[in-house]
């Protein structure tokens, strides 16, 4: 320093230093801070010297402190996984040297509404003299505006200014003016200071955002900050460039505050920032009522809009992340309206302050800004509109799992990470058109920034000067330091998010897309103005039928902004013989300058495959009227029948769908005729189901299969079963399955189709809505999938129901008589399938031999001999080469390389109807409260010469690093793609063919119920037969006992009055993640056989076990309830205690609540309700969570 700077202000100016930082100024501490991602200063004016100083600058981690629950908690403001990365000094330093008179701070304060340009200015030792502020504002070089105002010895200057005609900030003019503030004494300039503004303003009119007098709907992206490689401005710049590209106008600046220049570039790029703090509660790193935390809240507050507050992109404050249920809750919750009047105190703008997914934190009195977080704590339809509603976050990519993408696009999301990513992708998609439709003000994905892009660099890159790597895959979005890259590039999820944030853009309100020929077609469309201008609009529709253009028409109108228009349209399809395709084009015009093109590809059936015969079997059908008319048109040999015992020689019986009756009176008659040989047909059903099939009732949005190469499939496809019906809802396509069957493990079941249910990892494809059943000559064929609800509008419906009829009348079920030279482990297992095998045999007297190759060792002469007489040869997992190559005369080589996953080969039939979610053995993904474990599905790869591979591992993708690994951290993830691909390993053979010889490393346990299911098909494919039972009996209480329940232990450092207080709470809720204010809970599913929920873990500890049971027949009802517990239990139901087995349940939700105190033992528990007559309710839904929820 010199001595002239001496006798100047000196203001050390840090703007980051990670964590809590002591800064000593020539071995003084001069400041202790615990701010980690806004401007620290300290003061060392008078403690320099002339000439060298020393600055140190420790760094450290937050202070902590220690919860009742043991658990150490932080009190600094940690911000999202960042601080984890981090610690020293990340953002620059500079030595600020000031007057002792200046200008401390500028605030810009512009208002559109008023015509007004306000500055405060904050000026540091001007009290008692007489000053002046002089304030010039330039466009570039010139200057349009001045003005002043003497300072009166005040200390906060306001000086506001009217201003007729600014050009105004917007999103799509972001103009930037230059103001600049001089302080004078006696006609001298002592101090002078610049700001960067834009002229804007914006606010709230009730529920919809305004930007200067225009309404705007926020689309936005949002993500984390992570650290170097994304510290440069170049990087922020392209982040908005690539949000502009896409329709996207706001960010939201995620978890902690950004560095300046990311809002400088959404100034200059005219993107919408909603400005974060760091009260990030998502990681529950903190104890949230700790003083020394709330102060740190108070002062990184006021930090962040000192630093923020001139920034025309930023448009709302957001206060905090999911700070719904971290520790010490409660207390912070009272500071939350304190909290938001630092904001309005600090800030004159009157930016609005959201808490970003907190709806539990606020009451609505409070409310600015509704928040919800994907629908985790609320949705849509809840929100009273009294102001705007953000989705702050929203998208499943973060949690991606197979099991909840099934759901929207088919079981091809298991192969690979991409496909999946897809499903998810277009989920959120339609949660876009959803949330666009019902005017939701702001939504916020996760995202462009990272999950649907493609890692960028593909080697290290070094950059010379400064010297520096830029390592592999680490970047979504080019820093500016790549020069060979492109800003960003796409994966395949983009396009689904690119349209659901189109801002001008045509989306059909119906997701039908198949229709009969002789009706007319309606479409809703909805047509979206997301700019800032009134538009002169032409839509110019056409519809092409076959390569012939059946219909067009053109609509004009004016549209205002912000506003989205329906149009209705209507026209005829013409007469087709066959399914027929027709593409609906739609062109949107702004005047004369085409804006977007918009296609659907629908089909068109002839409307007489209603009605004209679909079998000549002769059929006997049980049931009602109106499917009674639909099954004689299309089997005109159809008897109907008052009594299933009245079933003749008909071949097939068709039950109608919604039985009124209960199993146990049909089930004798039904079984008879089954096992005579009779093929039955059960229609959807509500609560009837035969045998060990058991009904759930879900909404499912969709089914699917494996493969379409069966019979019943027969015109089907993928696409086919989903969207059923036009509308949607939050979720997706409304549901055309509302009761499915669990999928059954022991038994000959083939399962056709399955469907998933479940969100955030839970769930998953466990249920199936059409399957059949072989017993002997006789089957089963049930339908889930609501066909006669549909039949007269949905072509698919009636297709399906066509399959089935002629598939049963053709079908020939034929066996081979079945020889096994077995292990006794490997007897035991087949077994467990009910196989039907003899152990003594002649060798002409069975075309199947299953073996055990350490039991066959010996007989490899006999075994070669069988085969050259055309029989058949399932070898069970081997250890070792030897056998096989003696029986094959090939060299077969066995590696030991367990595997998670096997995808199969469809083209081989012994593979027909191996589900791939049953060769996926990873069943524990990320968050899942599920109580079920992942494991190998096999352990040694098998190969030879020749051989045709029916199974092989999947090399290619993240699911085993994400679910076993759990590498799952989210930085990371993208890049982890990237690896995988390139390093991926040839796949390997589990499950082979080579002549009539099967060879299956899959592995054998009838513990494991995807095994039973593998080894039965497998065995079915090649003729095996079956006694399993799965017919033969009435079900028990087992199989209607409540699915499962969500539970937790009492921990002694818990409050027990309060803790028991808010679970039998009449307003109990559990949100969609399972987690609340004692922490996760935990789902314990029903054993499939007793119906008895194991909460494994609780021997000796008190529970909380929860679920909600929802009535669903329309009026409230009286039902018995029958709760069996091997531990001391109370009952609550609805906040009651229920004393008595006679319980009365609402129409809608019921809160069911069990305390249960565990012996030495883990309690076991089943609640089974009935009817007053004794027989099993099937009125009833069960869930473990709730969609909506009110503050609490």
């Amino acid at each position: 320093l010199t001595a002239e700077q001496m006798g100047k202000k000196l203001v050390l100016h840090f703007e980051g230093i990670f964590q809590k930082a002591y800064i000593y100024w020539n071995g003084t501490l001069v400041v202790q801070t615990s701010e980690a991602y806004l401007p620290t200063e300290a003061d060392i004016t008078g403690k320099g010297k002339v000439g060298k100083n020393d600055l140190h600058v420790v760094c450290t981690a937050f202070d902590s402190c220690v919860i009742p629950s043991g658990s150490e908690k932080t009190t600094g403001l940690a911000g999202s996984w960042f601080h984890k990365l981090y610690r020293g000094i990340w953002q620059d330093v500079s030595l600020h040297i000031l007057p002792k008179t200046n200008i401390a701070d500028l605030e810009i304060v512009t208002s559109v509404r008023e015509n007004t340009l306000g500055v405060i200015a904050e000026l540091d030792h001007a009290a008692g003299k007489s000053l002046c502020l002089e304030v010039f504002v330039y466009d570039g070089a010139e200057e349009v505006k001045r003005f002043s105002a003497m300072t009166a010895g005040a200390e906060i200057v306001k000086i506001k200014e009217a201003w007729q005609d600014p050009v105004l900030w917007d999103t799509e003019h972001p103009h930037l003016y230059r103001l600049e503030a001089r302080l004078m004494e006696n006609g001298r300039v002592i101090d002078r200071k610049e700001e960067r503004f834009g002229f804007r303003e914006f606010w709230a009119d009730g529920q919809n955002f305004m930007l200067n007098g225009v309404r705007i709907n926020l689309r936005g992206d949002s993500w984390h900050f992570q650290g170097a490689v994304q510290q440069t401005k170049e990087y922020a710049l392209n982040w908005c460039r690539v949000c502009r590209e896409y329709g996207v106008n706001s960010i939201r600046y995620h978890a902690n505050p950004h560095p300046t220049y990311y809002l400088d570039a959404a100034d200059e790029m005219g993107i919408l920032v909603v400005d974060e703090t760091a009260i990030y509660g998502s990681g529950k790193s903190m104890d949230a009522a700790h003083p020394d935390y709330l102060d740190n809240c108070r002062s990184h507050i006021q930090k962040l809009v000192r630093r923020d507050k001139n920034h025309p992109s930023v448009v709302m404050w957001s206060l905090q992340n999911e700070m719904r249920w971290v520790d010490g809750r409660d207390e912070y919750k009272k500071h939350v309206p304190e909290f938001m009047d630092i904001f309005h105190q600090a800030d004159h703008s009157g930016r609005l302050v959201s808490l970003d997914g907190d709806n539990r934190l606020i009451d609505k009195a409070h409310t600015e800004v509704a928040s919800l977080h994907y629908n985790i704590d609320g949705t849509i339809n809840q929100w009273d509109r009294r102001t705007p509603l953000t989705i702050g976050e929203h998208g499943g990519l973060w949690y991606i799992c197979p099991q909840n993408s099934s759901m929207y696009t088919g079981l091809g999301v298991y192969r690979d990470h991409e496909t999946c990513a897809e499903g998810i992708s277009l989920k959120e998609q339609l949660f876009m058109e959803y949330a666009r439709r019902k005017e939701v003000s702001g939504i916020s994905s996760f995202n462009f920034a990272h999950y649907i892009a493609t890692s960028m660099p593909k080697e290290d890159v070094h950059i010379a000067n400064p010297p520096r790597t830029i390592k592999k895959n680490s970047l979504t979005i080019n820093n500016g330091l790549l020069t060979e890259y492109p800003r960003y590039i796409p994966n395949a999820a983009c396009k689904y998010a690119a349209e659901g944030m189109r801002p001008v853009t045509v989306i059909p309100r119906e997701y039908d897309h198949s229709f009969y020929d002789d009706k007319p077609l309606f479409r809703t469309l909805d047509v979206y103005n997301d700019t800032l201008q009134q538009q002169d609009v032409t839509l110019e529709m056409e519809a092409v039928q076959g390569g012939k253009a059946v219909w067009r028409e053109s609509r004009s109108f004016f549209q205002e902004p912000g506003r989205y228009v329906s149009v209705k349209i209507r026209f005829q399809p013409e007469k087709c013989e066959g399914r027929t395709p027709l593409t609906l084009t739609v062109k949107l015009y702004h005047g004369e300058r085409l804006m977007y093109t918009m296609r659907r590809t629908y089909s068109i059936y002839p409307a007489q495959v209603k009605t004209s015969p679909a079998v000549n079997a002769a059929i006997s059908y049980f049931g009602n009227d109106r499917d009674y008319e639909i099954i004689r048109a299309l089997a005109p040999n159809c008897r109907r029948i008052e009594r299933v015992q009245d079933a003749g020689q008909e071949k097939i019986l068709v039950l109608s769908s919604n039985l009124p009756q209960g199993e146990a009176e049909l089930h004798d008659a039904l079984y008879a005729y089954l096992k005579n040989g009779g093929r039955i047909l059960i229609l959807e059903q509500t609560g009837f189901s035969f045998g060990s099939m058991t009904i759930n009732k879900k909404e499912f949005l969709r089914a699917h299969a494996s493969a379409y190469s069966h019979p019943v499939f027969k015109g089907l496809g993928n696409d086919d079963f989903q969207c059923w019906l036009p509308h949607a809802g939050e979720y997706g396509p409304d549901s055309f399955i509302n009761s499915a069957f669990e999928k059954p493990v022991h038994g000959d079941f083939d399962i056709l189709l399955e469907c998933s249910f479940g969100d955030f990892n839970d769930g998953g494809d466990l249920w199936t809505p059409l399957l059949e059943y072989k017993m002997g000559r006789g089957a089963v064929l049930a339908c889930q999938l609501e066909v006669m609800r549909y039949y007269d509008f949905v072509p698919q419906a009636c297709v399906l129901l066509r399959n089935m009829l002629a598939y049963l009348e053709e079908r020939i079920y034929d066996y081979q008589n079945t020889g096994i030279i077995a292990a006794k482990e490997d007897k035991a297992f087949l077994d467990a399938l009910g196989l039907v095998y003899r152990e003594q045999f002649a060798w002409d007297s069975i075309g199947l031999l299953i073996v055990s190759p350490e039991a066959a060792a010996g007989r490899e002469q006999e075994i070669r001999l069988f085969l050259e007489r055309g029989g058949r040869l399932l070898c069970l997992p081997v250890g070792n080469g030897a056998f096989l190559s003696a029986v094959t005369g090939l060299p077969v080589s066995v590696e030991k390389r367990p595997t998670y996953q096997l995808w199969p080969d469809y083209t081989e039939p012994e593979m027909r109807g191996v589900s791939v979610v049953d060769l996926f053995g990873m069943d524990k993904v990320g968050m899942s409260p599920r109580e079920v474990a992942n494991r190998f599905v096999a352990v040694d790869t098998i190969d030879a010469p020749g051989i045709k591979r029916l199974a092989k591992s999947v090399e290619d993708t993240i699911w085993e690093d994400l679910f076993v690994d759990n590498h799952g951290d989210e930085y990371c993830k993208r890049a982890l793609v990237a690896y995988k691909k390139e390093l991926a390993e040839e796949a390997r053979c589990y499950m082979a063919k080579v002549g009539n010889v099967i060879m299956s490393q899959f592995i054998v346990d009838d513990a494991d119920e995807k095994s039973v299911r593998v080894y039965t098909r497998l065995l079915a494919n090649m003729g095996a037969r079956f006694e399993d039972g799965e017919m033969e009996a009435v079900k028990g209480a087992g199989r209607y006992a409540v699915e499962s329940m969500m539970a937790l232990p009492y921990h002694s450092y818990d409050d027990y009055g309060r803790a028991l207080a808010y679970y039998s709470d009449p307003a109990f809720s559990l949100n969609n993640l399972g987690e609340g204010l004692y922490g996760w809970m935990k789902k314990f599913e029903r054993d499939r056989k007793d119906g008895f929920l194991t909460l494994t873990g609780s021997a000796g500890q008190t529970m909380f076990v929860t679920c909600f049971v929802h009535g669903v027949s329309g009026r409230d009802k009286e039902y018995l309830a029958c709760l069996d517990c091997n531990a001391e239990c109370t009952f609550y139901l609805n906040g009651e205690v229920v004393n008595s087995r006679s319980v009365t349940l609402k129409n809608g939700i019921n809160r069911t609540f069990l305390l249960v105190r565990a012996g030495g033992q883990d309690a076991r528990l089943r609640l089974v309700f009935k009817n007053m007559d004794g027989t099993y309710a099937t009125d009833l839904l069960y869930r473990t969570t709730v969609d909506e929820v009110d503050p609490k």
